[in-house]
């Protein structure tokens, strides 16, 4: 899994087109876990843009010209949402057989985008 951590993380600052000091930062970081955080850092402005200019490009393309004076803004994560942190109890709602499963927060949250990823780790 090692390499797979490090390819994945060397293949987003390749897309995030990080800089040189980035890119030696991410050779230089021993931790895949470390690493694909730093770079999501870096990558969270660029998708966000990125889902911005998808979005109107689509919305331009649905819409006549006399209803396309729109803006685009930026999503919000809810509050409450910026109170889990890694070791927090779960309960997740995974499918109708299986219904709601426990876990806990298994490592920081991160945010990429407008979106916050959470990795769980379930009791079952």
């Amino acid at each position: 899994p090692k390499d797979v951590y490090f390819a994945v993380g060397m293949l987003t600052a390749e897309m995030a087109d990080a800089n040189n000091e980035m890119r030696a930062k991410c050779l230089t970081t021993t931790d895949g876990v470390d690493r694909m955080r730093m770079i999501l850092r870096l990558a969270e402005d660029r998708i966000n843009k990125v889902a911005a200019q998808r979005l109107t490009e689509q919305i331009t393309e649905e819409v006549s010209a006399d209803e396309r004076d729109l803006t685009v803004g930026t999503a919000e994560i809810p509050q409450w949402a910026y109170q889990i942190k890694k070791g927090t109890r779960v309960s997740y709602f995974w499918n109708e057989n299986e219904g709601w499963c426990k876990g806990y927060v298994a490592e920081e949250p991160v945010k990429i985008g407008y979106e916050l990823i959470i990795a769980v780790t379930f009791d079952d």
